[in-house]
């Protein structure tokens, strides 16, 4: 059944796409969609590392640091942060602190470029204990693992909200934690084909920040089986 709107059938986009000869595969939605499978094992894990992180006295508050990939409003990780932010304060029976940080320079170069972030960090954590850290995307969980061992060696971390793509298993530890997915690439584009069986041009709209040309590059490997029935356009900024 169509939706409806003030009573009137509201257009379907992808039908209308579909007859312009283009269906979209929109990446930022897919991401969020997937993201959201996980969180009940985020809370659940978040926990389990939180209180078994050793003794406090008192009412000493436990402190949390969140890292965030690019900057805290930064769609998909915001939803992901959002709610992890208010269930940690909600369920946790002592009181937190929450300290964050943003990966802003993941937005435009490579990782090496986020030495300035870690100098920030070293200085503001100098003396003071962490109970927790939680890197929240692909660009915050690969500089907590590279940088690791310089800034917090012993505390514990949670890799939230990844694409285990991301992830180097080389440098887990067992002081670490990781909730992470896999996007099924191919099953979107499955999905369209089923859904819109005539789609013969798909237009992949990704930016040219190192994130985002990492999964260009997947998505090329990805899809080159349906190269001979689809056409794949490229949208740039």
């Amino acid at each position: 059944m169509a939706a409806t709107e003030g009573g009137q059938a509201k257009p379907d986009p992808c039908r209308l796409l579909a007859q312009s000869g283009y269906a979209t595969l929109a990446f930022d939605c897919v991401n969020v969609h997937l993201f959201k499978k996980g969180w009940g094992r985020a809370w659940s894990s978040l926990l389990v590392l939180l209180f078994t992180a050793g003794s406090v006295t008192g009412a000493e508050p436990r402190r949390v640091l969140l890292i965030n990939s690019f900057g805290r409003e930064f769609a998909p990780y915001d939803a992901f942060a959002g709610n992890f932010r208010t269930e940690l304060v909600r369920q946790s029976s002592q009181p937190v602190d929450i300290y964050e940080v943003s990966l802003e320079s993941a937005r435009f170069g490579p990782d090496s470029q986020h030495q300035p972030t870690a100098d920030y960090l070293r200085a503001m954590f100098e003396g003071r204990r962490l109970d927790l850290i939680v890197p929240i995307g692909g660009p915050a969980v690969r500089f907590a693992q590279s940088y690791r061992e310089q800034l917090f060696p012993a505390t514990p971390i949670l890799l939230a909200a990844v694409d285990e793509r991301h992830l180097q298993q080389a440098l887990l530890t067992t002081n670490d934690t990781a909730v992470a997915i896999r996007n099924d690439l191919a099953r979107v584009m499955e999905n369209i084909l089923r859904v819109l069986p005539q789609t013969t041009n798909v237009c992949v709209v990704v930016g040219n920040s190192p994130l985002e040309q990492f999964w260009l590059g997947e998505m090329r490997r990805e899809f080159q089986p349906l190269n001979k029935r689809v056409e794949f356009v490229r949208l740039k900024e």
